[in-house]
Order: structure tokens, then C-alpha cells, then sequence
């Protein structure tokens, strides 16, 4: 996903500016663009956590619509034209959220 990725070249340019922020001791020589990589990476880092909320949020609706359509077909065993009005019921409703 190109998104993935751009997060990934932001945190990496972040984690690379507090990096040569640095002296070869550990201390601080350019302590303003230290905390503003600092602030640059932990934003991107909270982007990615919503996107990963984001993404794992449509896993589990498909899983649910699997589960619903497996209960649908455990139906049309025994009652096949109450099945089909489910499906229909459920295409117009998909229709209408632009599924």
C-alpha cells in the first residue's frame, strides 16, 4: 500500500534528522531539529496506528458478513425461499450503502 509506505520514508527522514542531531558522544547538538523530528516521527507514528485501527476495523466486517452469510446458508437447508428473501433483504440494504 503506497500510504504504508510514505509512513514508513516520513518515520525513517524523522528518525534520521534526530540522528545527525546528535554528536558522536550522545549528546545534543541541534536540539530544536531533534524535537521537531521528534514530533515529525511521533505523528507519523500515531497516522500508522490509525490506519492500522482503520485496516483491522474492515477485517472484522468481513468476518462478520462471512459469519452472516454462513448463517444464511445454514437456512436455505431447510427453508430455501426464506433464505432468498434474507439475500434479497440484505442486497437492497447493500445497495443502498453503496455496496
Amino acid at each position: 500500500m503506497d500510504v504504508i509506505r510514505r509512513l514508513k520514508s516520513c518515520t525513517a527522514a524523522a528518525e534520521q534528522v534526530m540522528a545527525f542531531a546528535r554528536m558522536g558522544d550522545g549528546s545534543v547538538k541541534m536540539s530544536k531539529a531533534r524535537l521537531a523530528a521528534s514530533e515529525h516521527r511521533r505523528r507519523s507514528l500515531l497516522t500508522a496506528v490509525k490506519l492500522h485501527g482503520a485496516i483491522r476495523g474492515v477485517a472484522d466486517i468481513d468476518r462478520f458478513h462471512d459469519e452472516l452469510v454462513g448463517v444464511v446458508a445454514e437456512v436455505a437447508k431447510e427453508y430455501r425461499l426464506a433464505a432468498e428473501l434474507l439475500l434479497n433483504g440484505v442486497r437492497r440494504v447493500a445497495a443502498r450503502w453503496g455496496g
